[in-house]
């Protein structure tokens, strides 16, 4: 199971999409922190992943769910925001029952996951982690026309850049750019030109008229722990 964890951590890590060459919107200030009532924990929507028989994804129903195997296999993509950071991460959790196992074989084939006891269940997880903004370390949180951009710097002419739009029925999308953003700037600022080192170079009103035309095309919808999908 480990290598189709890998497997999968490797594709939703991969990003190939644009860097700019400072943080923006440039005419907004930045905010000192998010608002409140985002703060919490998000899991991406529809990622049940099938890969083999008793592996899905139902860490928001799982009380619901937990009875149904003596073991099963849990797959999680999860979003943490606080008031100064956004943190991404995948996990991959397999479930014992512990009335049938032997938890000495169990430690030696997870030799390298977190193991514990939850309820009746011995539990191996394997968890990655990627901190998509840190307002403590210099990264920035923009506000504009009803999106937060978040800003994070990789050198001081280097920034990635996330867009996330909040609603009130508890779910977050966060967009990032891809292969398709990186064509149409280049199509539509540099002419033949492709953009040099991955690094746009923009105005603050070209990154606007980028947003404007349906930039940040690599979108994940998540879902706050708790709330039920209509």
């Amino acid at each position: 199971m480990r290598w189709y964890f890998i497997f999968i951590v490797l594709i939703a890590f991969s990003c190939d999409g644009v860097h700019f060459n400072r943080d923006f919107p440039s005419n907004v200030n930045a905010l000192n922190e998010f608002d409140s009532r985002y703060v919490g924990k998000y899991y991406l929507k529809d990622s049940v992943y099938k890969l083999s028989k008793g592996i899905f994804n139902n860490t928001l129903y799982f009380d619901e769910n937990s009875n149904m195997k003596d073991s099963f296999h849990v797959f999680t993509i999860q979003m943490s925001v606080s008031k100064k950071t956004l943190i991404y991460s995948i996990s991959f959790a397999s479930y014992y029952n512990l009335s049938i196992v032997d938890t000495m074989l169990l430690k030696s084939k997870h030799e390298f996951s977190k193991n514990r006891i939850e309820k009746e269940f011995y539990v191996c997880e394997e968890k990655l982690e990627d901190t998509l903004i840190n307002l403590k370390l210099g990264d920035k949180l923009k506000f504009y026309n009803g999106a937060y951009y978040l800003n994070r710097k990789i050198t001081k002419n280097e920034w990635e850049i996330f867009q996330v739009l909040v609603n009130k029925e508890g779910t977050i999308c966060v967009k990032q750019t891809n292969k398709m953003d990186e064509e149409s700037l280049s199509h539509t600022f540099f002419g033949e030109n492709r953009i040099f080192g991955n690094i746009a170079q923009l105005s603050n009103d070209q990154f606007i008229y980028f947003v404007k035309k349906g930039g940040f095309r690599n979108k994940k919808l998540f879902i706050r722990k708790g709330t039920t999908e209509k």
